[in-house]
C-alpha cells in the first residue's frame, strides 16, 4: 500500500540519516571502553553509556510506529462500525456490498491520512 512504502521509505532515510551514524558512533565508543585498565563495573557502564543513545532513539521510533498504527486501527474501527450502521436487519446483498464498499473507501481514507503524517513522524 501506499502507507507501507512511505513508512518504509522514511525508515529508511531515519536509518541511513541519523541511526546509522549514531549507531557508528557507539560501536566506537565502546571499542574505546576497551582501552585502559577499566574494571568490570566501570566497563559496563561505559558500554552502557556508549549504546544509549541508539537504544533511546530506536525506542522512539518503535513507540511512533506503534502508535501510527493504533491510529489506524482507531480509524478502520470506527469504519467498521458506520458500515454496519448503515445495514438494516434482513440488509439484501446489494446493501452489504455498499456497505463494504463504503467500509473499504473509508479505510484507504485512514490509510492515506497516516501516509501524509509519516514525513512529519519521522521529523518528530
Amino acid at each position: 500500500t501506499g502507507l507501507q512504502k512511505a513508512l518504509d521509505r522514511a525508515l529508511d532515510k531515519l536509518d541511513l540519516g541519523r541511526m546509522r551514524p549514531a549507531q557508528r558512533e557507539g560501536f566506537l565508543c565502546s571499542a574505546r571502553c576497551c582501552e585502559g585498565g577499566k574494571g568490570r563495573e566501570d566497563f559496563q557502564r561505559c558500554l552502557q553509556g556508549c549504546m544509549e543513545p541508539v537504544v533511546r532513539a530506536e525506542q522512539v521510533t518503535t513507540a511512533a510506529v506503534g502508535q501510527m498504527q493504533e491510529r489506524l486501527g482507531r480509524c478502520s474501527s470506527r469504519c467498521q462500525d458506520l458500515a454496519q450502521q448503515m445495514l438494516p436487519s434482513g440488509a439484501s446483498e446489494r446493501q452489504v456490498q455498499a456497505a463494504q464498499a463504503k467500509m473499504e473507501g473509508c479505510i484507504a481514507q485512514c490509510a492515506k491520512e497516516q501516509e501524509q503524517q509519516v514525513p512529519k513522524m519521522i521529523k518528530d
